[in-house]
């Protein structure tokens, strides 16, 4: 039985309507999860971040004001991947 390694990688979602047009949720962490597993990485937990700050908040709907609704940042992600080392 080995030690595990773990690997950390964020993936950040657009968000306003240029992200909803150009954001595929599902295919983005597909594509990370399958990037991932080639290199021996399994997936074991998944987060997301970000979401309850009131200042983040308050800074999204700033910039969706501003950009008149086309860009915002969109949800974050934690992607914790762990191998045997």
């Amino acid at each position: 039985m080995g030690r595990k390694v773990n690997k950390v990688v964020r993936i950040g979602l657009g968000g306003g309507l240029i992200g909803s047009l150009l954001t595929n949720t599902k295919s983005a962490f597909e594509k990370e999860i399958n990037h991932q597993n080639t290199d021996g990485w399994n997936l074991c937990e998944l987060e997301a971040i970000g979401g309850a700050n009131l200042f983040m908040m308050i800074v999204r709907m700033i910039i969706l004001a501003l950009t008149l609704g086309l860009f915002t940042l969109g949800q974050n992600y934690i992607m914790i991947f762990e191998k045997e080392g």
